[in-house]
C-alpha cells in the first residue's frame, strides 16, 4: 500500500476541506487497493474510516457504503453507522451486507424509516425472525416487497396473519 507525503499532510489537515480531501483519499484508496491489503492495512482503513465518517459529506459516504455493501470483511459497528444513516447512505449496505446481524436490522426497522424498511426486503436473504419484524411494522408496501422477494422465510403465524389481512385489505 503505497502512502504519499501529501496523503500524509492530509491527514495532519484538520479543517472541514483537510478532512473531507483525506475521506476522499482514504475511500479511494480503500476501493483501488483492497483485494491487495493485508488483513492489518483493511482494519487499519476500517478503524480510520469509522472516525472519519461524521464528518463525510454524503455523497462519500454513499460511495463508501457501496464499497462496503459486499465484504464480509466490515466490522459490524462501522456497518451499523452506515446503514442508519440516510437512505441515499444505507440502502447499499441494508440491502446487501452479510455483517448486520437480524438484531441490527430489526433495531433498524423499528427505529428507522419506511425507506430503510424497504431496503431490509430486498435482501438476498430473510429470515423468519426479520420477516416478522417487518410485517409487525405494518406498512403494506413493505409486506409487498418482502413477499416478492423469493429469499424472504415466513413463518407460520406472520403467513397466518397475512392471509387473514388479505381478507380485509384488497392490495
Amino acid at each position: 500500500m503505497a502512502i504519499t507525503p501529501q496523503f500524509y499532510q492530509l491527514a495532519r489537515d484538520k479543517s472541514d476541506g483537510g478532512r473531507k480531501k483525506f475521506g476522499e483519499s482514504i475511500s479511494n484508496l480503500f476501493a483501488e487497493q483492497y483485494p491487495s491489503l493485508n488483513q492489518r492495512e483493511r482494519e487499519l482503513i476500517f478503524d480510520i474510516l469509522a472516525r472519519l465518517i461524521n464528518d463525510m459529506e454524503m455523497a462519500l459516504r454513499r460511495v463508501l457504503s457501496e464499497h462496503l455493501a459486499e465484504l464480509t470483511d466490515v466490522p459490524r459497528d462501522l456497518a451499523k453507522v452506515l446503514a442508519n444513516d440516510s437512505i441515499d447512505v444505507a440502502f447499499p449496505i441494508l440491502s446487501m451486507t452479510p455483517v448486520l446481524l437480524d438484531e441490527d436490522l430489526i433495531e433498524i426497522i423499528h427505529g428507522r424509516s419506511v425507506e430503510h424498511q424497504m431496503a431490509v426486503t430486498v435482501r438476498p436473504l430473510i429470515s423468519e425472525t426479520l420477516s416478522d419484524s417487518l410485517v409487525e411494522a405494518g406498512n403494506e408496501g413493505v409486506i409487498r416487497s418482502l413477499l416478492m422477494n423469493p429469499n424472504a422465510k415466513l413463518s407460520a403465524a406472520t403467513i397466518s396473519y397475512l392471509v387473514e389481512e388479505s381478507r380485509r385489505v384488497t392490495s
